[in-house]
């Protein structure tokens, strides 16, 4: 399955700090509506074999809106145990100083992330009665993006100072968790 896929999730928003921006762009173990009666989670291994060689930072997946890119060094990719973690230097660019504003302001608040899935990357389940395609294989990562509608409505982005930073990051990470407890 080689067509290029588009999702969005976060489980808190993408910080910015001093022009720095970072934050989720998938996040494991999330159940979302791609549409009705159509939904989709990402397993924890999903990116264990992933090509990020050329991965990009873009707005809106928008490819003429070039934030940040793995191959010139500009972009850090990181899995977690939450899911892929983003981390860029806002380009000084017009469009780059007014998504920084954007996200800075709550305008744009969430995240997203372009991908193929192998031929045996999805693992069809029924989880709370509702049939669900696990993705456990992604191929290629596309790109990370602050977005303005996601596909994943868990994914955020923000612009903050440092010390906002640390006490926001803990405060919605301690709301992700009881928010997953709550959903066992």
């Amino acid at each position: 399955m080689n067509k290029i896929q588009k999702r969005i999730a976060a489980p808190k928003p993408p910080i910015a700090k001093k022009g720095t921006i970072s934050g989720h762009a998938a996040l494991f173990n999330q159940k979302t509506e791609l549409m009705p009666g159509v939904y989709e989670m990402i397993a924890p291994q999903a990116f264990r074999n992933t090509d990020f060689s050329q991965a990009k930072a873009l707005f809106n997946h928008d490819p003429n809106k070039v934030l940040a890119s793995v191959k010139a060094g500009t972009l850090k990719l990181t899995v977690d145990e939450i899911g892929l973690r983003y981390e860029f230097k806002m380009p000084n660019t017009s469009y780059g100083n007014d998504l920084l504003e954007m996200i800075r302001r709550g305008d744009i608040d969430q995240s997203s992330f372009a991908f193929t899935v192998t031929d045996e990357g999805y693992i069809p389940k029924r989880v709370s009665g509702k049939n669900i395609n696990v993705v456990t294989e992604i191929d290629k990562l596309f790109d990370v993006s602050p977005v303005t509608y996601p596909a994943y409505e868990q994914t955020t982005v923000s612009a903050r100072s440092k010390q906002k930073k640390i006490r926001t990051t803990l405060q919605e990470y301690e709301l992700f968790i009881l928010k997953q407890k709550a959903l066992n």
